[in-house]
Formats: structure tokens, C-alpha cells, sequence
């Protein structure tokens, strides 16, 4: 809503002060000052999503951290935040659900110190970060024991972290690794093999990973669901014709 403001949501706040789940994605007015606020009227938060304000900084990330503390859901994506506002989620002993994707600022550190400090992590979006890397995975799998989804799309995710998860995880089901270019075959093969809770595997444009490959592992993994471009086409289609859909496949 391109309409709200900071002094707009400084009075939904004072006046709904036990509110607990606030959705400003794309609120293009919001800044700082205005997530200052949520932090200052708003103690009962356990639901954030700021997606693309990009006016706000690292300059409130403490504030609202003090003042929300039973935060359960943060969403950050594109926010203009860095290492010196990120650091405070790791505060976030509730924290379930974090989406820091597409922040150009992010790097490996601060995410690795929520991980670990974040006991409760179910679902995390790491996407379009090049400094998230196979250090990352293995330091995930070491400390994140609730992770159960983690987006790592267009990230610097090589073989080697897929084998880090596959052997120290125990329960990650959802996996998205697409658009890495470091992953292969050898790895995704590894993963599928050894892994005992994996049931998605995200792989659209992992170029290196042969469709060959893929067809295989559909039929020797039944459990997983591999995602990429080919096979998400093949099944669209199946369903299609399942659905009475008819095609017509001669050329014009």
C-alpha cells in the first residue's frame, strides 16, 4: 500500500497496541522511523513482514528487536539492511520463520550467528547472496536442529555443501539450491542418496546437472521431489492431459 506512512503507522500502532501480526510488504513510505515505532507500541509482535521497504535501515533493527521480542516471523526482503542491523535478529529466541532474501548487503557472517542463536529456526530464505556458501551449509548443518525449509537460490552453494547437509542434517525436508551454478550431479546424487528427511529438491537452472541424471533419480528417490525446469514442465503436462486438456502437436 504505497499510501502508509511512518505517521500513519505510528498511530495504528499506539492504538493496537496488542497487535500481533503486521504485513507492510511494499509500503514504498514506510522508513526507520516508522518500524521504530512497531517496536515501541506493538511488545505482543509475532508476525513482521517488510518486504521491499526499502527505506528501512539498520538504524532501527535494535530498537525493534528490544521491543518485539516474541517475534516469531521476520521478513526483510530487499530491505536496506547490513551486518550492523541483521546482527540483532540473532537476539530472537522465538524466531520460526526469516526471509532475508535479495539484500545486497547481507553477508555470511551475520546470518551463521542467528542460525546459531536462533534455537527455533524452522524456515529460512537466504536468496540472491553470493557470500552464502558452502562455509554457510556446513555451518548449518552443525547448528540449525529445527531447520526444516531453506532457500539458498542464487547463491555460491557448491557440491561440497550439499554433501555437508546430506551427512549432518536431520531435518531439512525442503531444499532450494537453483540458479547455483557450483552444483552437479556428483552432488545432487550424494544428497538424494543420503539424506533421510529430504523431500524437495529445488534445481531450476543448476546448469551442471544433467536431465539424464534426473530422470534416474526420479525413479530410484519416489519420496523427493526434484524441481527443474524439464521435469516441472513434464508434469505440467501430464496434469494437462489427466485433466482432458488436448495439444495440438502438429507444427504449423
Amino acid at each position: 500500500c504505497y499510501a502508509v506512512t511512518d505517521a500513519s503507522l505510528e498511530k495504528i500502532c499506539s492504538r493496537c497496541t496488542k497487535l500481533q501480526d503486521l504485513h507492510l510488504s511494499q509500503c514504498m513510505k514506510i522508513t526507520s522511523k516508522g518500524v521504530s515505532h512497531i517496536a515501541t507500541s506493538c511488545p505482543n509482535l509475532r508476525t513482521l513482514i517488510l518486504n521491499q521497504c526499502q527505506k528501512v535501515k539498520d538504524n532501527c533493527m535494535e530498537d525493534l528487536i528490544k521491543g518485539c521480542p516474541l517475534l516469531e516471523q521476520l521478513s526483510c526482503m530487499s530491505c536496506d539492511l547490513s551486518e550492523s542491523g541483521l546482527i540483532h535478529i540473532a537476539k530472537l529466541k522465538h524466531l520460526k520463520i526469516l526471509d532475508l532474501s535479495c539484500i545486497s548487503k547481507l553477508t555470511r557472517d551475520p546470518v551463521m550467528r542467528i542460525v546459531q542463536h536462533c534455537p527455533l529456526l524452522t524456515d529460512l530464505n537466504i536468496s540472491l547472496c553470493s557470500t552464502i556458501d558452502d562455509v554457510f551449509m556446513e555451518h548449518v548443518a552443525k547448528y540449525a536442529k529445527s531447520l526444516n525449509r531453506l532457500i539458498v537460490v542464487s547463491c555460491s552453494i557448491t557440491d561440497k555443501g550439499l554433501t555437508a547437509l546430506a551427512q549432518h542434517s536431520r531435518t531439512v525436508e525442503h531444499l532450494d539450491v537453483g540458479w547455483c551454478s557450483g552444483i552437479s550431479d556428483k552432488g545432487v546424487k550424494y544428497i538424494a542418496r543420503e539424506s533421510k528427511t529430504l523431500r524437495y529438491l529445488g534445481l531450476m537452472r543448476c546448469d551442471s546437472v544433467q536431465h539424464s541424471s534426473m530422470e534416474q533419480l526420479v525413479i530410484e528417490h519416489p519420496l523427493i521431489h526434484f524441481s527443474t525446469m524439464i521435469l516441472d514442465t513434464q508434469r505440467l503436462l501430464s496434469r494437462a492431459r489427466r485433466e482432458g486438456i488436448q495439444f495440438d502437436d502438429t507444427s504449423s
